[in-house]
């Protein structure tokens, strides 16, 4: 599954790398660029944007957070 995650606090980022960790595709975005970096680093794409990140989700996310 295809899924964007907007809010890599804590939670989000707890999701992500669980998503990550069972084989699904994330695209990851964050007010604060930096708050993505361990759920890039686990293999997230991330997104430039808000905008980018809802644009991407509706083109070919099966689900966005």
């Amino acid at each position: 599954m295809k899924i964007g995650i907007a809010g890599t606090g804590r939670m989000g980022t707890a999701i992500a790398l669980r998503l990550l960790d069972k084989g699904h595709q994330v695209t990851v975005w964050n007010r604060t660029r930096d708050k993505t970096a361990a759920a890039a680093r686990a293999g997230a794409a991330v997104a430039a944007s808000p905008a980018a990140l809802a644009h991407t989700s509706a083109r070919t996310h099966d689900l966005a957070l």
